[in-house]
C-alpha cells in the first residue's frame, strides 16, 4: 500500500500542475464579472444583458438637457459576459501559448487580454487585506467621531437585534416563540 500512496501523490501533483492555472483563471474571471463592468463602444462585444429596464428608468429620471454626455457614457458600460469558448481562448492567450491564436483570427483577443491584465491588477489592489482593514478602521473612527451622536449610539446598543429577551413567562413562551418564528420567516 505504501507504493500506491507514492503513485497517488505523483498523480495528484501532476493533475495539480494542470488544474491550478485553470482554477486561477476561473477565479479571476468570476471576480472580474462580480466586481467590475467594462467600458466599451461596441454594443455587441459582450453577450447581451438584461440591463435595459434599469438603464431606461435611470434615463427617465435624469434631466436629459444637462446629462446627455453622462447618459452616453453610462451606455458604454457593459457587464462582463463572454462565451465559454472565448473564455477558453482567453485562457490559452494569457498563458505561454498565446502564439497559437493570432489576432487576425480572433478580433476580440487584444481587448480581452487588456481586460484580463487590468482586471488582475485591480483585483489585487481591491482585495488587499491591509487596505480593507484600514478602511474599516477609518470608517469606525469617522462614525464614532462625527456621525454617531449619543442618541444614535444608544439606539444601536438597544436595538432588538442586539439583545436577547429572557424575561418571558412560561405560559407566554410558546406564544412568543411562535410569533418569533413567523417574524423570522417574513424577514
Amino acid at each position: 500500500m505504501a507504493d500506491m500512496g507514492g503513485i497517488i501523490e505523483i498523480i495528484v501533483v501532476t493533475f495539480g500542475i494542470f488544474i491550478f492555472p485553470i482554477s486561477a483563471h476561473s477565479y479571476e474571471m468570476h471576480a472580474l464579472k462580480s466586481m467590475f463592468m467594462a467600458r466599451i463602444n461596441d454594443p455587441n462585444f459582450f453577450l447581451p444583458q438584461n440591463r435595459s429596464k434599469k438603464l431606461n428608468k435611470w434615463i427617465e429620471k435624469t434631466p436629459l438637457e444637462n446629462d446627455l454626455n453622462l447618459i452616453d457614457e453610462v451606455q458604454k458600460h457593459k457587464h462582463i459576459r463572454i462565451k465559454f469558448w472565448e473564455n477558453v481562448l482567453l485562457f490559452i492567450s494569457s498563458s505561454c501559448l498565446s502564439f497559437i491564436i493570432p489576432h487576425k483570427f480572433w478580433h476580440k483577443k487584444k481587448k480581452l487580454l487588456r481586460l484580463l491584465s487590468e482586471g488582475r491588477k485591480r483585483i489585487e489592489k481591491e482585495l488587499d487585506i491591509v487596505k480593507i482593514l484600514k478602511n474599516i478602521r477609518d470608517i469606525k473612527i469617522l462614525m464614532k467621531n462625527s456621525l454617531m451622536t449619543p442618541e444614535i449610539k444608544y439606539q444601536i446598543a438597544h436595538c432588538e437585534k442586539n439583545f436577547i429577551d429572557i424575561e418571558i413567562d412560561k405560559d407566554e413562551s410558546s406564544e412568543s416563540e411562535d410569533q418569533e418564528i413567523t417574524n423570522q420567516k417574513k424577514k
